[in-house]
């Protein structure tokens, strides 16, 4: 369950025909209220029953709150990027004020609309800045009025028919409810000036895609703090010494999925474990788990580190020479092999008779 600002706040636990997958068909009655029991989790990390409450209309599309409901738009003032601009406002923000809200990433399901060939990033006034235009595509629902599941649209229409072309969860027929929002950024010397033009008149979006940098700062701040604890144990809450602590699920609706907080977490450690003493200890540890495959090695101004099996070694050399120019060696360079450009992944080659073409040496 979510509050009004898109937050999970609780789950529900389902009966016991839906936990075993039959879900009820469409114009059945609910269960009676003491068929389900809701949970919510404490600020210690444990789930707790608590009475139920009266579940207010599923289909009520409407936000709770707007920023703005005049006829002109009203300017906001200075406060942290959440990601979901709604209502009409416009907004001016430092170059480091975009970067540290990770270029206004919006959580909205959105689409860039064509681009702008007058605009520059170096004029003086953002009236003639770089202008970028995103539109929202809406959600999209069922028609069960006892369904709560909101869809994320995709951003093309052929993958959006594809996503109407399939039933809901609860086997109803699912609608896009449309939305024309758009949001406006103009890019220029000083800054960006952001301005948006209406009221999403429909729910949040089921999937958050996009981490922010200061949610993205306190996960790293989490996985730093307990490198030893994996993905399942970040989403229940950090070991303590009087139970679970700070779950990764309370910083952003992104790390409910246990593989993307296996993800995010691996780019920290590997980050953290790039230094050259890692990289001197785990190449050390290499030569010794395979003896003799490094055949040559300096570090210096050029590094080179040449690598060859005693099978590669084996094939190279021939008992006699071969008919045809197939005798020599061929050297090729791989340019995008690493992620350092300036890094060349080189390859020898020689002909083998047996299978009639060249193979690594």
């Amino acid at each position: 369950m979510y509050d009004v600002h898109g937050r999970i706040e609780g789950y529900v636990r389902p009966s016991t025909e839906i936990s075993r997958g039959i879900v009820p068909p469409l114009n059945v009655p609910t269960p009676p209220p003491m068929s389900e029991t809701l949970y919510m989790r404490t600020s210690e990390g444990s789930f707790i029953p608590v009475p139920n409450q009266p579940c207010p209309p599923p289909n009520n599309h409407l936000p709770p709150e707007t920023k703005v409901l005049g006829p002109n738009p009203q300017s906001i003032g200075q406060g942290p990027w959440d990601g979901w601009p709604d209502g009409r406002f416009h907004r001016d923000f430092t170059l480091d004020e975009y970067k540290q809200a990770d270029n206004l990433k919006i959580h909205w399901a959105n689409r860039a609309i064509g681009g702008d060939r007058t605009g520059d990033e170096h004029a003086l006034t953002w009236e003639k800045g770089k202008k970028a235009t995103r539109r929202c595509l809406g959600v999209i629902t069922c028609n069960n009025d006892n369904c709560i599941v909101v869809i994320r649209p995709k951003t093309t229409p052929k993958a959006i028919h594809e996503q109407l072309n399939q039933p809901c969860v609860c086997t109803a027929k699912v609608h896009l409810q449309r939305c024309e929002v758009r949001s406006f950024s103009y890019k220029w010397s000083n800054g960006v000036h952001f301005y948006n033009d209406g009221v999403h008149a429909h729910h949040r979006p089921g999937r958050v895609l996009h981490l922010l940098n200061d949610e993205r700062e306190r996960f790293e701040s989490l996985v730093k703090a307990h490198p030893n604890t994996g993905p399942l144990g970040l989403i229940v809450g950090v070991p303590g010494l009087t139970g679970p602590g700070e779950s990764v699920a309370d910083i952003s609706d992104v790390f409910l999925n246990a593989d993307r907080v296996s993800k995010e977490r691996q780019k920290i450690k590997h980050s953290t474990d790039s230094g050259g003493d890692s990289f001197i200890a785990a190449f050390a540890k290499f030569t010794e788990e395979y003896p003799g495959f490094v055949i040559y090695s300096t570090l210096g101004k050029v590094t080179v580190i040449s690598v060859q099996t005693k099978f590669m070694q084996s094939t190279l050399f021939k008992e006699s020479q071969l008919d045809g120019p197939v005798n020599g060696t061929v050297n090729d360079a791989a340019h995008g092999w690493w992620k350092e450009r300036n890094s060349l992944l080189m390859i020898t080659s020689a002909h083998w008779e047996s299978l009639g073409r060249c193979c690594l040496k």
